[in-house]
């Protein structure tokens, strides 16, 4: 029988049983980012409807290991709603949180599920965000299986 993940490993996703943690380090620069703006407000920096759809591309070192499509919602009170998923060698994580838009500091992120090799798991994601518009991403789960 084949693990869930194929035999592909990522750096720090080791042996595991569903109650360990792991923490999975990337760095994430965005790419193809699109702001899809309310009709009525073109010009606005974020009014509430607007969506903003970007994918991150995951990497550990000079490896690409994943990638990480987002689709966010303004609510014009300044934040985004946004859900993500991250697309890694054996599943996904799914993501959802409320990003503030006057806010610099590290963001914390629930796991809100997964699918194959990462359907059990539980955890957080921190995302720190570079003036360059990348972020560096560690993703802490538990319930991962190697």
């Amino acid at each position: 029988m084949r693990p869930d993940n194929q035999g592909i490993r990522i750096d720090g996703a080791s042996s595991h049983a569903h109650g360990d943690s792991t923490t999975l380090r990337f760095r994430a620069p965005a790419f193809d980012q699109t702001r899809v703006p309310t009709p009525s407000t073109p010009d606005a920096p974020f009014a509430a409807g607007d969506e903003l759809f970007w994918v991150a591309e995951l990497y550990q070192g000079a490896k690409h290991v994943g990638s990480a499509p987002h689709q966010c919602t303004a609510d014009g009170a300044g934040f985004l709603l946004c859900q993500a998923s991250a697309v890694l060698p054996g599943g996904e994580v799914t993501f959802q949180t409320a990003l503030d838009l006057d806010s610099a500091a590290a963001v914390p992120v629930p796991v809100t599920g997964g699918s194959g090799c990462y359907r059990h798991a539980s955890g957080q994601l921190e995302i720190d965000f570079n003036d360059d518009g990348s972020s560096r991403w560690a993703l802490s789960l538990r319930g991962v299986c190697s």
